[in-house]
């Protein structure tokens, strides 16, 4: 279900960064993506999958990250997925940051964005059919390192 404009009204304020919060770039993050469970096919969990994107704020201190302008009218981005299949299958994703919250990571704070999909051939309701993948995963302008990984039948 998606209330963005709706739920960040009802969620009230981000909480405000401690005085003196150095601002860093995207680059401050380490960004990973991982895969769950490591070996999907239709014989587990029905066939539905997971990739998670975390960004990890390593500093032992408060950080506001800065994103890059989005180059359209709306937020910039935050969580970026694309999964690939050779050249010919793109399926991608991606959040905005809607509010503040976004951008400050506490002291070794991780923040994640759960990507759902399953096996099956809609790939406009998030099914993925069998065969090897890469998946390639950013925050803000900030990448990580791409898997790769195999849909079992």
């Amino acid at each position: 279900m998606d209330c963005i404009d709706t739920c960040v009204l009802e969620a009230g304020p981000p909480p405000t960064p401690p005085a003196g919060t150095p601002t860093v770039s995207t680059d401050a993050l380490e960004v990973s993506i991982q895969l769950d469970p490591p070996s999907p096919d239709s014989a587990s969990f029905a066939g539905y999958f997971t990739l998670t994107v975390s960004a990890h704020n390593a500093a032992n201190h408060d950080v506001l990250v800065e994103l890059p302008p989005s180059g359209d009218a709306g937020p910039s981005l935050t969580f970026v997925l694309t999964v690939a299949r050779g050249s010919a299958q793109r399926v991608s994703g991606n959040y905005r940051a809607y509010d503040a919250g976004m951008t400050h990571f506490g002291a070794n704070e991780t923040k994640r964005q759960v990507f759902d999909f399953h096996l099956g051939s809609d790939v406009s309701d998030g099914g993925l059919p069998s065969g090897a993948y890469t998946a390639y995963a950013t925050f803000g302008d900030s990448p990580a390192q791409p898997i790769e990984f195999t849909l079992g039948p």
